[in-house]
This record gives C-alpha cells, structure tokens and sequence, in this order.
C-alpha cells in the first residue's frame, strides 16, 4: 500500500492506493530521501571533527617542533585526499553497488 496525497482545488485528500508493483515508487522516495539525510549527517559528522581538531592541533603540533607551514600541508592534504578518492570511490561504488 502506498500513502498518496492527491490535492484538489478546495482540499488535500489522502487516499491508500493499492497496485500490483506496490508501494515501490513511495519506497523508492522514502530511500532516497533517508539516504540522504544519512549522506549529508555523515559529512557533517566528518566535518565537524575536522574543525574541533583545528581547533587543537595547530598548538601541538608547534609544541613538537612543527612549522606553521607544515601544519598548513598537514590540513592541506586531508582537502588533496578527499579530490583524489572521491572520483575513485564513486567508481567503485558504481562498479561493485550495494554488495
């Protein structure tokens, strides 16, 4: 069975509307929409514990003989890791799929 909202001029009706393929077209929107709220809360995650170890790092690392220059490569390379993997991680991800 699958939710469907069908708006009229006057009112919005809801109606449960039943057919052989079933609900696949309210699921496929249900899975694409938690998918990315999952996508965008795992990068915010990542995100944010790259900003809490700016936060720190710059001070220990100069406390251990670090350059301000070598910190500036240090965070430099996690943005030149991300550009390099990602197009070869979305290959592999088309490639081999879900399993």
């Amino acid at each position: 069975f699958a939710l469907m909202h069908c708006a009229s001029r006057r009112s919005l009706r809801i109606s449960w509307i039943y057919s052989s393929e079933g609900n696949t077209h309210a699921l496929l929107r249900s899975n694409k929409m938690l998918l990315l709220l999952t996508i965008n809360l795992t990068n915010l995650g990542c995100h944010s514990v790259f900003s809490i170890l700016a936060a720190f790092f710059p001070q220990e690392a100069k406390a251990k003989g670090a350059t301000d220059e070598m910190v500036g490569l240090i965070f430099a390379s996690f943005a030149c890791v991300i550009f390099v993997a990602s197009p070869l991680a979305a290959r592999l991800m088309s490639r081999h799929g879900k399993s």
